[in-house]
């Protein structure tokens, strides 16, 4: 719960092009057709760091852990 903090906020998708990437990005993998970029991350955080994990990549401000 609160994963993803915006979609409460009722924010308007401003760039078509990104959103519809992400949402093809999202169905190649719950289809198992898309590759990890994530090196096995299980979690992922702008700032927080989650105790018992490592850091496995980063992307701009987004950190990404796995145990």
């Amino acid at each position: 719960k609160g994963q993803f903090s915006w979609v409460g906020k009722n924010y308007r998708i401003t760039d078509k092009d990104r959103y519809n990437k992400a949402v093809k990005i999202a169905t190649q993998k719950l289809n198992n057709r898309h590759i990890d970029t994530t090196n096995g991350a299980t979690f992922f955080s702008t700032g927080y760091h989650f105790k018992g994990t490592r850091k496995v990549d980063e992307c701009a401000n987004h950190k990404f852990f796995k145990v």
